[in-house]
């Protein structure tokens, strides 16, 4: 019986299958292990750079930290957001100023960031800050004065868990309340 180039191949195909078997399930030594720890390598490799990629993307959209804060700072950060589309801006009033900003990731769609200029003076005063879609803090300048006096700070997107008010506009938050969520 005469062999074919197909035979042989399949034949080749078989073996190695089998050797990669071996190597996988009794832990044999030689070159084939060798690609076989180069393979892995490479895997958990790219997982690690994967994690880290990860990591990098979850820190682009954090949070600004809470506290008396310039307004200023609050819009950079706004305009700092990355892996977001370009920002719907609205002029809701007619009156030629943009008082209303929202980013959303690029992907997913989910709000990451909205701002208002809720007095209409051209300067922006109320912040909304969202991880993956749902509503987590909301920075207030209360006052108009360009400085955050109030925030507010969100659980599950609807409950209140407490807040920081800078009460006398001095800038040093001095009422701070924490709300517990009752069982139910």
């Amino acid at each position: 019986m005469s062999r074919t180039g197909a035979d042989n191949k399949d034949e080749v195909g078989l073996r190695c299958r089998l050797i990669f078997f071996l190597i996988i399930n009794y832990g044999g030594e030689g070159v084939c292990a060798k690609n076989m720890r180069l393979r892995i390598f490479r895997s958990a490799l790219s997982a690690l750079v994967l994690l880290l990629l990860a990591q990098v993307l979850a820190a682009e959209q954090e949070i600004p930290e809470a506290g008396a804060v310039e307004e200023h700072l609050l819009r950079s950060h706004f305009d700092g957001l990355e892996n977001t589309a370009p920002a719907l801006e609205v002029d809701t009033n007619g009156n030629g100023q943009i008082d209303y900003l929202v980013k959303t990731h690029k992907k997913s769609n989910d709000k990451i960031m909205e701002v208002l200029d809720y007095n209409h003076d051209g300067r922006m005063d109320d912040y909304y800050f969202y991880q993956e879609g749902v509503l987590k803090e909301r920075a207030i300048d209360s006052n108009y004065d360009g400085r955050i006096d109030l925030w507010v700070f969100i659980g599950d997107g609807i409950y209140i868990q407490g807040y920081q008010r800078d009460s006398n506009f001095d800038g040093q938050m001095d009422e701070v309340e924490s709300y517990e969520r009752e069982e139910e």
